[in-house]
């Protein structure tokens, strides 16, 4: 999430290694914007792909949804001005978001031929842009709540702060329901669903 202190072989290992494959990457903010020498707008650009430019805010900072990807169509990055603020400047970047105050574009992705680069100028907090992200990525997902799932080494763990009746998908299709008790969490076997806490 904070990568805006990136060096020159922390860069080349991104761009060379992660950067393949149809993956999809997610920048917040000012990624690669300081080398540890200085900072400079230009390091997000040649990092992200994404032509950036640091554009001026008088008020707090709300960006606005131009597509219907989320009920909640503007997000504040708690009330506050953010400063400096990044903003995307690329006829080649498909815009998401933009400044509620401006035209200047704050959420935006651009496809390259073997990865995906999105811009996110302000940190979403809710859920409705990751998901959103994530299912253009292709990636799985387990059940469409707010609870937060980690998985690997063949364990699924479920973090829910509400609890209550669960249909969850694993990877392989397989379909289980489980009652989930509010602020807790579950450790399930990845392919079977059986619950590991008994």
């Amino acid at each position: 999430m904070n990568t805006w202190v990136l060096d020159d072989e922390q860069k080349k290992l991104i761009r060379d290694k992660v950067a393949k494959g149809n993956r999809h990457l997610v920048f917040l903010y000012a990624p690669g914007y300081c080398n540890e020498k200085k900072s400079d707008p230009q390091f997000i650009t040649n990092f992200t792909g994404i032509n950036i430019e640091k554009v001026k805010a008088d008020s707090p900072t709300v960006m606005r949804l131009t597509r219907d990807i989320w009920e909640q169509r503007n997000y504040w990055f708690q009330n506050k001005l953010v400063d400096p603020l990044f903003a995307v400047n690329d006829k080649r970047a498909e815009a998401f978001g933009i400044s509620k105050d401006s035209s200047e574009v704050l959420f935006a992705r651009k496809n390259f031929s073997d990865y995906t680069s999105w811009f996110i100028a302000i940190p979403p907090a809710d859920p409705g842009i990751w998901r959103y992200i994530f299912s253009e990525a292709h990636a799985h997902e387990y059940d469409s709540t707010k609870d937060v799932h980690y998985s690997g080494g063949s364990i699924l763990t479920i973090h829910t702060a509400d609890g209550g009746d669960r249909a969850i998908v694993l990877k392989n299709g397989k379909k289980i329901e489980l009652q989930l008790p509010a602020n807790s969490t579950t450790l399930l076997d990845a392919e079977t669903g059986e619950n590991l806490m008994r």
